[in-house]
This record gives structure tokens, sequence and C-alpha cells, in this order.
């Protein structure tokens, strides 16, 4: 296993694109006719990778957990996001 921090670590991650299943969803339609789902991040028009992958509850205390997934196209979509989220809730 490689090291974390290493060339090797780097080379390890495997970057897979997300699908939307949903016929009339938001995505790049490629000539194969599947559907990738676009980043979250406003104004970013990359496809979305699972690897940089956000989960988020937004039900309130005492109720049963509401979960929304959200995918970034990297690390800079997914920071600044969580950013604007974080000065957004205060």
């Amino acid at each position: 296993m490689p090291v974390r921090g290493t060339t090797a670590w780097q080379h390890a991650r495997v970057e897979k694109r997300v699908i939307n299943r949903d016929e009339g969803g938001w995505g790049n339609v490629t000539s194969s006719g599947t559907h990738y789902v676009m980043c979250a991040y406003g104004p970013c028009d990359k496809d979305g990778f699972e690897l940089y992958k956000v989960r988020e509850n937004t039900a309130a205390p005492g109720y049963p957990p509401t979960y929304y997934n959200y995918v970034f196209c990297g690390e800079k979509c997914k920071n600044a996001w969580l950013d604007e989220m974080h000065r957004n809730r205060r």
C-alpha cells in the first residue's frame, strides 16, 4: 500500500465520473448516450467525480435524516463550495 503524500499515493487515486441514470438529468451527453453529473460548484461546468463527493444531512434535530450528495470536479471546487456553505450558515 502506498504511503500517503508520496508520488505512488497520487497515482493510486482513481477518479470515476458520476453517471446520472435519469434521462432528463443535467449533465454532459457523450456519443455513447451516458449522462455525467456536472460539478456542483456554480461557476464550474466540468464533470463531477466520485472522489470529490460531499454528503450533507439537511434534517432538523429529532427528525429522520435527509441526505444530499454533491459531486465536484476537483479539490479546488469542493473546498470553495464548502467554504461558501460555511460562510452562509453563520
